[in-house]
């Protein structure tokens, strides 16, 4: 159970235009891979910042096709996934990652790539 709200904040009803298009949302992301829909949610909710605020916090995220193709780089230069250390550049999504894990997992044959997570 959630811990109840300070009394000081007062929330609004969250008018039912929204609810039913948070709803078509949440349906459309429950189709999509999880590194596809983790980068849409990431993309929407800096988008909902200022420019400024997000240009200040760096907030940007990597989309799944450039870090997949940087992966598919390195193994195509020799990367063993089943020992190999990377460093991701950021920490947003974390798709650099995420798709490490799913390229040492598949490689290693315990399940595949697109099952992890």
């Amino acid at each position: 159970m959630l811990p109840p709200l300070p009394p000081q904040l007062h929330l609004e009803p969250v008018p039912s235009q929204i609810t039913s298009q948070m709803q078509d949302m949440e349906a459309h992301l429950a189709g999509m891979e999880v590194i596809e829909a983790s980068y849409f949610i990431g993309t929407l909710y800096t988008q909902w910042m200022p420019r400024r605020t997000r240009s200040a916090l760096g907030a940007f995220y990597t989309p799944p096709a450039i870090g997949q193709r940087l992966l598919d780089m390195a193994t195509e230069a020799g990367v063993d996934w089943s020992s190999a250390r990377i460093l991701d550049p950021a920490c947003g999504g974390a798709a650099h990652g995420k798709g490490r894990a799913a390229h040492a997992l598949g490689s290693a044959g315990h399940c595949p790539s697109h099952t992890w997570l």
